[in-house]
């Protein structure tokens, strides 16, 4: 997640899937994998960052889903500072239930950040994992700067082990479902403590193809979760198009 994407149509679905599980009782961590921008996307002629994800602002007739939560991520986009500050302090979340982690990644310090998202998220049922583009590929090593942009397997992993459920954005990939569903189940169900696990897909396709995996620690989770989804789905989210459940058995 970057501060220039803040308030997006990809928020807005991202906010009322987190809003779905809050109601449902869980206690809420969100690890924003915040990242600064790559010096590769500023503009030559400006000097200024690209918006592309973030160009994809909420369209009016989308506000009967959750008016209040789109007119305050509307405000945001439109405001000379997009931020994920400005997130936070709009308090869209139940801030009772909802605990962040807004530190910036680093390549170099990679190792005690996420040891610091571990600690500060440790009361949490729930972690929402929101990288810039999701589960880390072979393409991309840990080295790489383009690597604060993803997952590593072993992070996923740590939350999972010890207790913990996992909702984990990925950016769709440019393949057709029946390709990448079966695709990513493989390389999902390949770390440890997914195995054995309950996964739920929920789809969100405006702007660009936003999947989110929703990886259940156990049985009672793996019912919440169900009950948020089978509700967004059968609401107004469903019936506008912002989201869908996708077959998806881990």
């Amino acid at each position: 997640m970057q501060d220039r994407y803040a308030g997006d149509i990809g928020d807005f679905g991202k906010f009322g899937l987190l809003k779905a599980l809050l109601s449902e009782g869980f206690s809420l961590g969100v690890n924003w994998y915040k990242a600064e921008p790559p010096e590769s996307e500023r503009d030559k002629d400006t000097g200024t960052f690209l918006h592309e994800d973030g160009k994809h602002k909420i369209n009016p007739k989308y506000f009967v889903c959750d008016e209040p939560l789109a007119g305050a991520l509307r405000e945001i986009s439109e405001s000379d500072v997009r931020s994920i500050a400005q997130l936070e302090q709009a308090a869209l979340l139940n801030p009772g239930k909802t605990v962040y982690y807004h530190e910036a990644i680093s390549v170099a310090g990679r190792y005690q950040w996420h040891n610091n998202a571990l600690e500060t998220l440790a009361p949490c049922e729930i972690v929402f994992l929101d990288p810039d583009n999701g589960l880390s590929v072979k393409s991309v090593g840990k080295r790489s700067a383009k690597s604060v942009k993803y997952v590593w397997d072993e992070e996923l992993s740590d939350y999972l082990k010890r207790g913990q459920s996992v909702v984990l954005y990925n950016h769709r990939p440019r393949k057709k479902p029946e390709t990448f569903f079966p695709e990513f189940k493989e390389r999902l169900l390949g770390i440890e403590g997914v195995q054995n696990k309950p996964v739920s897909v929920l789809t969100c396709p405006k702007g660009t193809v936003r999947d989110y995996f929703l990886i259940a620690a156990n049985a009672e989770h793996a019912i919440q979760i169900s009950s948020a989804l089978g509700k967004m789905v059968s609401g107004p989210w469903g019936k506008m198009g912002l989201c869908r459940i996708e077959k998806f058995e881990g």
